[in-house]
Parts: structure tokens; sequence; C-alpha cells
């Protein structure tokens, strides 16, 4: 289980490493500084981040030393130190309008397609398709994909099933072996060819 995963249930609890967690308290705050219009709304969203650190063992110190580094790089002590709106406003439009590294990342890939192959990108979620990944094993474990099916069929797929014309494809997983491990395998040949267009140029 990764604490992770459930964000809503215990918001600053992370098992990364230690290194990764002074982005915590930093992301929380541009988060605020984005949503919160008003320096008084932003300044009691803070005080909320504050306590949440606070709550989830987060050190007195390192919590201050990570809002301060935050309003110091966004050049924004005024607020920090005596609530000036007139600074927040800035700060405010600064962080909405700011690109984010997901759209960065977005921009990237529509710029160079040379280092974002089309081959390599993420194809469209397919909502009427579903990926179940189980461990794979022999013997009386061999039968499971089989019972299985028959089981969805049996409870998923009556008349009128919200679930009917969702199609299930189950995925074995199989345990890796040291092959796996100490054996790297050459790409396919096409995703080593550039795009037609870069090689015309």
């Amino acid at each position: 289980h990764k604490p992770t995963a459930q964000p809503y249930y215990l918001p600053y609890t992370s098992d990364h490493p230690h290194k990764y967690h002074r982005n915590i308290p930093y992301t929380a705050l541009i988060r605020a500084a984005r949503l919160c219009s008003n320096i008084y709304d932003f300044h009691s969203e803070r005080l909320r981040i504050d306590m949440s650190l606070l709550l989830s063992q987060y050190p007195s110190k390192f919590i201050s030393n990570q809002f301060l580094r935050f309003f110091q790089a966004n050049n924004a002590m005024p607020v920090f130190t005596e609530l000036n709106q007139q600074v927040y406003q800035r700060l405010h439009q600064q962080l909405l309008n700011r690109i984010t590294v997901k759209e960065q990342k977005l921009n990237d890939t529509t710029k160079d397609p040379a280092k974002h192959p089309a081959v390599l990108e993420k194809k469209p979620w397919d909502r009427s398709l579903m990926y179940l990944r189980y461990p794979y094993e022999a013997g009386p474990a061999g039968t499971f994909s089989h019972e299985f099916y028959s089981w969805w069929e049996k409870h998923y797929l009556y008349p009128g099933s919200k679930m009917k014309n969702i199609k299930l494809r189950l995925i074995p997983k199989t345990n890796r072996t040291l092959a796996n491990y100490l054996i790297q395998k050459k790409p396919p040949r096409h995703m080593l060819r550039l795009p037609e267009e870069s090689n015309k140029q």
C-alpha cells in the first residue's frame, strides 16, 4: 500500500525519499496562491496547510524554511510579513499564468517530433476496454482466466447492466527472472527510425 495513492486521506503523508519532501509544502502554497484570489483566503489556506503538515509530523522548522523559500523564490516577501494585497495580486496572476510541468511536456511533444515520436505517444484511454493483470501460476490456478470470464458473464453481463458494453482483457503477470533484469533488449526497428519529416530536413 502506498500512502501517496490516497492523498485525500492523509494529504501530506508520503513514502518518497526525504529529499522530495521539501516540494510538498512548496507545491501546496503554489496551489493555494493560484486558487485564492483574496490575500485573506490565501492566509487562511496557508494556516490550514501549516496545521496539516504539523499533524503529519513535519518539523516546524522545516515547514517555516519551505514557506520562506516559496515567498523568496517568487519575490513576494511582503505577503509573508505584512499581508500586502497589491503584492499578492501580482503573485496570484504570476502563478496563474505560469506554465505547468504537464503543459510544458505537452508543448515539447508538439514542437519536436524527433524527440517525441508518435509511436511513443500515449494513446487515448478507451473506456469500453478494461485490462486486468493477475499473477500467473501453473497448476490448478491455470484455469483462473476461464473461471473469471464465466463469473464476469454471470454477474455483470446481464440485461440492463451498465457493464455489458465493457470488454474485459485478462493479462497474466509472470514473475521476473534474472534474464529480465540482466538482458537489455534492443528496441523495435520502428522505434529507432526518425519521422519522415525529420529525414526530409
